[in-house]
């Protein structure tokens, strides 16, 4: 009997993380809320990576938010320490007047059902250190300078034209990228710029991939990027004059944005920026919400500019970047861009399916007899049940049924002990996940 990925979202443990769960779920990180966050994470309302609390984000002291002190987005090494985790801040919070009790609960239950610790988390590609810019280079015209406050900022080259910051450390197919961007455009003007995806390297020239803009070559590695990867624009200009058409969250010329559809906001203001690639499907969200989806199909145009590679030409894995653009406006800064990968983890068996192959085992081995293989397999069962079905409770009954049929019938004390240890640890982390439940 397997349970599936899903399902384990609900209450199940993998048991690879169950060997650490007891000893993370007794200490939680002492003051997680006087902590200080150079870039707060600014969406409208706490989330649990796919997973939204409903909870109202707001700012909690240092510069952080309540997104920023429950920290969704590291490695969690299994669920119950990033529920037991969100329990301790969140208690903090209250205890400092800065969450009801009803906000509490709405956050532990949201972390219960969330895939944090199940699934990938975050890592950071662009931290603001000088080590963390070292990783990435420079293609094309213009460029981009490291502040003294670790930002990035793109800036237009002495002849015009445009490049691409790239990432060199890896390529990435199905993916979630977040980023904060700013428009920095000096005076009434607003900025343009964008963060390419899935492209080829941009150190030599690509066959198959043109440097061309509408068939006119541009002598110029970047336009790798732009032919052959997808572009999410950033701009919020006003709908007037020569103005770019095409506004932040477009899919550059194949799923294009306007103003309205963009939800821009005032120059000056960092905005929150996530792009998910999963398959062929793009997804685009501004400030928690989503502005964008489109669905990279053959055969298709870039449009306005015919006469370069069709849709066809975007694969599916590539490098990540940040465009400089080619006018003296276009002034864009950027910070803490960090990359998730979506891609299907390795299948990984529940506890009740490692206990399930050690009976075989100690059956196949001779260790325990018949009878009271059926006896332990007849409990395990019923927990397993129990726990599928979403009642922790029945399933910490059964579990402690079958512990102490554990160590009533099971003689050997080279068996029982491991047994009992693996009953014990998952027994505590179902209590974790109840008592997240009844808040």
């Amino acid at each position: 009997m397997r349970t599936t990925h899903a399902r384990a979202a609900r209450g199940l443990v993998p048991a690879a993380a169950v060997a650490l769960a007891a000893a993370t779920l007794m200490s939680g990180p002492a003051g997680a809320v006087d902590r200080t966050c150079a870039a707060a994470d600014n969406r409208p309302t706490v989330r649990f990576l796919d997973t939204d609390s409903g909870v109202p984000n707001r700012m909690a002291g240092g510069g952080c938010s309540l997104n920023d002190l429950l920290d969704d987005e590291q490695a969690w090494e299994n669920r119950g320490s990033f529920v037991h985790h969100v329990q301790t801040v969140a208690e903090e919070l209250v205890g400092k007047g800065l969450l009801t009790i009803a906000e509490r609960n709405a956050l532990v239950r949201a972390a219960a059902h969330s895939e944090v610790g199940d699934s990938a988390g975050y890592t950071t590609i662009l931290d603001g250190t000088p080590e963390s810019f070292a990783k990435w280079a420079y293609a094309g015209r213009g460029g981009f300078n490291r502040n003294a406050d670790g930002t990035v900022t793109s800036r237009v080259g002495a002849t015009g034209g445009f490049g691409t910051l790239w990432y060199t450390g890896a390529q990435y197919a199905d993916f979630s990228m977040r980023l904060q961007f700013r428009d920095d455009a000096p005076g009434t003007t607003r900025g343009n710029s964008g963060v390419q995806v899935r492209f080829p390297a941009l150190s030599a020239p690509v066959p198959g991939c043109p440097t061309t803009f509408n068939g006119a070559e541009q002598n110029n590695l970047s336009w790798i990027a732009v032919n052959c990867g997808h572009e999410i624009q950033i701009n919020d200009s006003p709908e007037v004059g020569n103005n770019d058409p095409r506004k932040t969250g477009s899919v550059y010329g194949f799923k294009d944005n306007n103003l309205a559809q963009a939800r821009p906001t005032e120059k000056g203001v960092w905005n929150d920026l996530e792009i998910r690639v999963v398959g062929q499907h793009y997804t685009v969200i501004r400030n928690g919400v989503v502005i964008n989806e489109y669905e990279n199909v053959p055969g298709v145009p870039l449009q306005g500019r015919p006469l370069d590679p069709l849709s066809d030409a975007r694969g599916l894995v590539g490098h990540v970047g940040l465009q400089a653009h080619g006018s003296a406006p276009d002034v864009v800064s950027f910070r803490n861009v960090r990359v998730r990968d979506l891609g299907e983890d390795a299948e990984e068996g529940t506890w009740f399916d490692e206990a399930a192959a050690a009976l075989d085992a100690y059956q196949a081995s001779g260790d325990l007899p018949a009878h009271v293989l059926a006896s332990l397999r007849e409990r395990l069962v019923r927990a397993q049940a129990a726990a599928e079905s979403g009642s922790e409770v029945r399933a910490i009954g059964f579990l402690g049924q079958y512990l102490a049929r554990v160590q009533n019938q099971v003689k050997d004390a080279t068996v029982r002990a491991p047994l009992l240890a693996q009953g014990l640890q998952l027994s505590q982390i179902l209590q974790e996940m109840d008592e997240a439940e009844g808040f």
